[in-house]
């Protein structure tokens, strides 16, 4: 979820809860995550090229926070400690997330409309829309995308190996 919520700054969007944290710094924003456990995410995306991550950690009580800030990479989900194929995965799926939400959101669908449209159950549109990424393969979310008429292109690059 923390990864998710990332990669929607990264891609020019809001986190869905998120405060400012002036205590902590200018341009800090505190991401809070509620799956059960409180998470927290501290970052600064005012720069732009690239999120800085203060701090991501789970909430169990109230402590001084470290905050070294070091510059991430331009993958979030390896940031937060995933190995380079899940994270690639992660952010692809996250991709076609961010792009399923804009398109709900621009068409102005409900949750039922957009899931009669993509072929799924309300309940998939709003695990969707509410960012649990575990509950999406990227081709599920390509054929949600193939169902509301979006056309999906693949572009691969090869990695510089140092």
């Amino acid at each position: 979820m923390a990864g998710y919520q990332l990669r929607k700054v990264q891609s020019g969007l809001m986190p869905d809860d998120f405060k400012p944290m002036q205590s902590v710094g200018a341009g800090v924003q505190e991401i809070r995550i509620r799956t059960g456990r409180a998470h927290r995410v501290f970052y600064i995306a005012k720069f732009e090229e690239s999120i800085y991550v203060l701090h991501a950690f789970e909430k169990k009580k109230e402590v001084g926070m470290d905050t070294k800030m070091r510059r991430g990479k331009a993958n979030v989900f390896q940031d937060l400690g995933f190995d380079p194929e899940e994270s690639e995965n992660l952010r692809v799926r996250a991709d076609l997330m961010i792009e399923l939400s804009r398109l709900i959101e621009n068409k102005g669908w409900t949750q039922e409309e957009a899931a009669e449209i993509m072929g799924v159950t309300q309940p998939r549109i709003s695990d969707l829309v509410r960012g649990k990424i575990d509950r999406f393969s990227i081709d599920s979310l390509v054929s949600m995308l193939g169902s509301a008429g979006i056309k999906v292109r693949v572009t691969t690059t090869v990695k510089s190996v140092a």
